[in-house]
Order: C-alpha cells, then sequence, then structure tokens
C-alpha cells in the first residue's frame, strides 16, 4: 500500500529523508504473499504468546466422553476469550465406529459448518415440516454449511470417522433431541401428548427412555 503513495508523502509520514522513504516503497519484493530470501527464517512465538493464540482441541480431555462412542470437545469463549472478538467457535467430534451423534441444533438462531477430518459416515439434516434437507453419505475432506435451527444426526462408518465444526458465535447454545438434556424433559405430560398425539403410556415410556445423557450413542452389541 505504501507504493500507492509519493515518496515525499512516505518520508513525512514516518519521518525519513527522501533517500530513506525511496528505499522503503520500491524495495518490497510481494504484497500479499512474500517469499523469504535464503538463509531467512520466520520467527517462532515464544511461549506465552501462543498460550493466548493456540488452543488444542483434538485433546482426550474432552467435554463428553462416552465408552466406546467417542468424544465430544468445544472451545468457546469461557475457554479462550480471544473467540469473543472473531465472534466464532469451534467444536470437535470422534466418533467410534458405528457410534451416532444424536440429533441436536444450534438454539441461538447462528449457523456452523462441519468438515469430515477423518472417516466416512453418514449425516442426515432435519428441515421445516420435518423432512430431511440433507441425508447422505460423507467422507474425508468433505464441507458441510447447515442453516440455523436444523437438527442434524451423524452416524459413522465402520472405521469411525472425526467432525471439526466452526460455529458462527463465540458461545453458541446447543440443544439436544435426545436425553436428559433434551426439550422434551422440560415439558409438562399434557403438552407432551398434545404436541405428539400420543396416549398416556406411551408419553410415560418416551419420558423414561429420555433419563440417560444421549449426546454420543455407541453401538448396540
Amino acid at each position: 500500500m505504501l507504493r500507492g503513495f509519493q515518496s515525499d508523502i512516505v518520508a513525512k509520514l514516518f519521518d525519513l529523508n527522501n533517500k530513506e522513504a525511496e528505499d522503503l516503497i520500491k524495495s518490497q519484493p510481494g504484497s500479499l504473499i512474500v517469499k523469504l530470501r535464503n538463509g531467512i527464517k520466520f520467527p517462532k512465538p515464544t511461549e506465552d504468546f501462543k498460550e493466548k493464540v493456540y488452543a488444542a482441541i483434538d485433546t482426550p480431555r474432552a467435554d463428553v466422553v462416552v465408552k466406546g462412542g467417542g468424544i465430544i470437545n468445544s472451545l468457546t469463549e469461557t475457554e479462550f476469550p480471544v473467540l469473543v472478538g472473531m465472534g466464532l467457535s469451534a467444536r470437535f467430534v470422534r466418533l467410534e465406529g458405528k457410534a451416532m451423534l444424536a440429533p441436536s441444533y444450534v438454539a441461538d438462531g447462528t449457523s456452523w459448518v462441519i468438515y469430515v477430518s477423518k472417516g466416512s459416515g453418514r449425516i442426515r439434516v432435519v428441515g421445516k415440516g420435518g423432512k430431511p434437507s440433507f441425508d447422505d453419505d460423507v467422507e474425508e475432506g468433505e464441507l458441510i454449511v447447515l442453516p440455523q435451527f436444523l437438527a442434524t444426526a451423524v452416524i459413522a462408518d465402520e472405521g469411525g470417522m472425526e467432525l471439526f465444526s466452526i460455529i458462527n458465535s463465540s458461545k453458541p447454545t446447543f440443544e439436544q433431541l435426545v436425553g436428559n438434556v433434551s426439550v422434551w424433559k422440560a415439558l409438562s405430560f399434557v403438552v407432551l401428548q398434545s404436541i405428539l398425539n400420543i396416549s398416556p403410556e406411551l408419553e410415560q415410556l418416551f419420558k423414561e427412555k429420555n433419563t440417560k445423557s444421549l449426546m454420543i450413542i455407541p453401538p448396540r452389541n
């Protein structure tokens, strides 16, 4: 950008003489991408700086660990404050073979992107009216953009799979459709019966089956 200004202007801006200003604006070899000359090594960040801009998300010390099923680990503004300014957060999911990531959605209206970083499986996204908006096999290297409020379930193939997600919120709110943290647990039996149009007996059974944490469902033996 400095090349677009005359040398006398650059000299005044940076308090340089004319020759120094000429050298500054004419010696730059490139613009957005610059190749380093032989013998020049890019400086490494200090450990203190790395702690502020780097965080591991594929760590075994995950938020959710299900034996035989997999792990879920999230990186939000709580763990990594620098994300506040970016307006982003990340989520890492590792599924063992034939395990399922229970249907979930981002309840605060943000969108998210899923990248299949390893393995393969099947992703089903349910849209408006209860109809699937996406239901297909996915494999390593593929990217899926999920619209707002759509529930998504993932089933890994025999070899398992890993998913890396980016959400455009530094503190997203994920909601589950299954398990003890699902929305069904908050509804009274009258409301639940009316919404699903089921008998009291089936409503009772439905609630009894939703007493466990089911964010990841291991394969059945």
